[in-house]
């Protein structure tokens, strides 16, 4: 999900630092919002983002919403299945982290937490997906008392998966959310919005490869609830009168290696169950290609509403390259995963920063379910994510 038009306002607001300048609200102001790292659950971080080709469990509900249906090999016989994930995030407080590529201090601290349920019936799946996210930094603007900003938003989605036939799987997101700006403990803005995600994927029965795909709309958002009052709002911010959440498509594939094997033809509890693998250690292999759309013509970004950074952002389709891995190291016991991605910048065409992922599962035992504990950490010049989560081990 694209954060909301609110999010914006506030990430300007936490992006430069404090100066003499006027509070402006009646130019028109577009604000491109284009979240560059990525927040998801700790498999999906791990493996760099490179998951639309992979698309298997509560986890990759966001990143490909086929993944409501999509069974993993060990359920693929049962006619009712169903999964679980809570992760949470956190970006280390340090002066130096940017999140925007804008060479600035975006923020004093940021938390996320997101938990997905699915519920599957044959070769139906429905699920919903829940996250929230708070952005604060604290600034003393001219002598006043410290003034701390935070943007919070809730998010909730509500998805549905089908098994169409063979390999072929499809699903949909429909996601709304409300976001709030806070200055000190006064709430100054509010707005809700939403929009659409569809995925699919094809997983041949026998082979060990999976190609998928992802289309999200672009939103642009416009009505705000309320107006920050000009007397409690940090000098020089101005808030947009329009957000541009741009357009995206997903391109991924992944490949299975090792005695585990690929991709199984379910029989959802119809027919006789297929002799079980050798054994459960394996190889994935995963990449993805991310193609994020322009925004509107004169969209500036967060730089752009202090007067600081007037460069026009989103001019350009920017593309995100993806690539990961993981391994069963340890039958049973223990998963390791690496990854890394390309994070462009929307304000030249082709330039960017590299990220380095890591994520480690352990396998906890069986408590009622079976459960499988994980940390995951995501580094890159000026930014360091590291968060942790809890599933089902399978």
């Amino acid at each position: 999900m694209r954060t909301p038009p609110v999010i914006a306002v506030a990430l300007a607001a936490l992006a430069a630092p404090a100066a003499a300048q006027e509070f402006v609200v009646d130019r028109h102001v577009v604000a491109d919002f284009f979240q560059g790292p990525i927040i998801a659950s700790g498999r999906v971080v791990g493996l760099g983002g490179a998951y639309v080709g992979v698309a298997e469990g509560a986890e990759g509900h966001l990143a490909n919403p086929a993944a409501f249906a999509v069974r993993a090999a060990p359920f693929a016989h049962d006619w009712f299945d169903w999964d679980v994930t809570l992760s949470t995030l956190n970006v280390s407080r340090d002066e130096q982290i940017d999140v925007g590529q804008g060479g600035q201090q975006s923020f004093d601290d940021a938390r996320f937490a997101q938990a997905g349920f699915n519920l599957k019936f044959g070769e139906h799946g429905f699920g919903i997906q829940v996250r929230t996210q708070d952005y604060d930094r604290t600034l003393t603007v001219l002598g006043r008392p410290e003034t701390t900003i935070v943007v919070r938003q809730t998010y909730f989605g509500l998805g549905y998966g089908l098994h169409v036939r063979g390999g072929w799987w499809v699903g949909g997101l429909l996601y709304g959310g409300s976001a709030e700006l806070l200055i000190g403990a006064d709430d100054a803005a509010q707005v809700i919005g939403g929009g659409l995600l569809f995925g699919g994927l094809y997983a041949p029965p026998g082979s060990r490869w999976r190609l998928g795909a992802t289309l999200r709309s672009g939103v642009v958002g416009q009505e705000v609830d309320s107006t920050p009052d000009p007397a409690a709002v940090p000098a020089g911010l101005e808030v947009p009168d329009a957000v541009a959440v741009p357009w995206e498509i997903g391109l991924g594939a992944s490949y299975v290696f090792g005695p585990r094997g690929g991709n199984v033809r379910p029989t959802f509890g119809r027919g006789a169950r297929p002799t079980p693998p050798a054994g459960r250690r394996y190889v994935l292999l995963a990449a993805d290609l991310v193609l994020t759309g322009p925004a509107p013509e004169g969209a500036v970004g967060p730089g752009g509403l202090f007067g600081e950074d007037e460069r026009p952002s989103g001019r350009y389709v920017s593309p995100s390259l993806r690539v990961g891995a993981e391994s069963e190291v340890w039958a049973d016991v223990l998963v390791l995963r690496a990854g890394s991605y390309f994070e462009p910048d929307r304000y030249a065409a082709f330039d960017g920063r590299v990220h380095a992922t890591a994520g480690v599962d352990l396998h906890l035992g069986e408590l009622i379910w079976d459960w499988e504990v994980g940390a995951v950490v995501d580094w890159a010049p000026a930014y360091l994510n590291w968060g942790l989560g809890l599933g089902f081990w399978y």
